[in-house]
Order: C-alpha cells, then sequence, then structure tokens
C-alpha cells in the first residue's frame, strides 16, 4: 500500500473460474473504493499452468512480472512507462519495490 492508501490487486478477468489466469492489474484507490485504472496483462504459461504473476511499486511506478516479461505503469494515470521481454530459455521470476524497483530473469534451459 503506498502513503496515499492506495494499491495494487491482480486479479483474473472470469473470477468465478479458478482454473482462469490472472491477467488484470488494478490499481485501486481504497480510501474511495474506485479504481485508478486498470490493464489487460499477458499470461505466461508453464508446464500445464500459468506462470504466477508478480506486483510491486516504488517511486509513483507500479511494476508488473510474468513469466514472459514485465511492465511498469505510472500510479495516476496507468500510462505504460516501460517493458521488457525476457529473453530465449530466460524467464522473468518477479519484481521488488523500494528505494529502486529490480527485476529478476532466470535461464529455463
Amino acid at each position: 500500500m503506498t502513503v496515499e492508501n492506495r494499491t495494487a490487486v491482480l486479479s483474473r478477468s472470469r473470477a468465478n473460474d479458478e482454473s482462469a489466469p490472472c491477467d488484470h492489474l488494478t490499481f485501486v484507490d481504497l480510501d474511495s473504493g474506485q479504481k485508478t485504472w486498470d490493464h489487460r496483462i499477458p499470461v505466461s504459461r508453464i508446464g500445464g499452468g500459468q506462470d504466477t504473476p508478480s506486483v510491486t511499486f516504488t517511486h509513483a511506478t507500479v511494476a508488473v512480472s510474468w513469466g514472459g516479461g514485465a511492465e511498469g505503469y505510472d500510479m495516476d494515470s496507468g500510462r505504460l512507462l516501460w517493458c521488457s521481454n525476457a529473453p530465449d530459455r530466460c524467464r522473468d521470476t518477479g519484481v521488488a519495490g523500494g528505494h529502486c524497483s529490480t527485476g529478476s530473469a532466470v535461464r529455463t534451459q
């Protein structure tokens, strides 16, 4: 949660389908209960399931990663600030916030 009492949530577009992948990133104002913005995110599959996405925020940026890449969004507008794709035979394994935003990738084969 930010100091402005806002947070990012990962969700499924088919909420009542537990096998559906997490494919939405929503930024919410917790004081008003209102959605600030919402973006559909790519789905990355590993084996028979989904590569679980992760989300964090730092310095007015919301960062989300999934196995195939990562994106950063402006907290206020939801505007895409940056994106990256995992190199061949690698996958993004997460993002972390704090004083700076970082990501990690691992080689898969």
